[in-house]
């Protein structure tokens, strides 16, 4: 099975009253779908490079992946807008800006 999408970066391992815990990027957690409260599979062994911990997300949990595709054209489709609004009027030119 090929990744989809990876992050990687490090993290410290913390205190959490007799418990430990680690922290997990809010863009991980985002790229990956779950939040607060989720319940994890935690996996812990060793193998040739080293030990290691994995988390997984366990049962359902959000996932764009998960969307199904929609085309540009179905998502428009039916929809009747306006012309392109006119560029906006930023004032004069001043400065390093000043084009001639």
């Amino acid at each position: 099975m090929n990744a989809v999408a990876t992050m990687e970066g490090t993290t410290k391992l913390g205190r959490w009253g007799g418990s430990r815990a680690v922290r997990i990027p809010k863009p991980m957690c985002d790229l990956l779908g779950v939040d607060v409260g989720a319940t994890l599979d935690a996996v812990g062994g060793s193998d040739e490079e080293g030990p290691f911990i994995t988390l997984r997300p366990l049962g359902p949990h959000r996932s764009y992946g998960d969307a199904p595709y929609q085309s540009i054209e179905s998502l428009f489709r039916g929809y009747e807008g306006s012309e392109p609004s006119p560029e906006p009027d930023w004032g004069d030119d001043v400065g390093a800006e000043v084009v001639e």
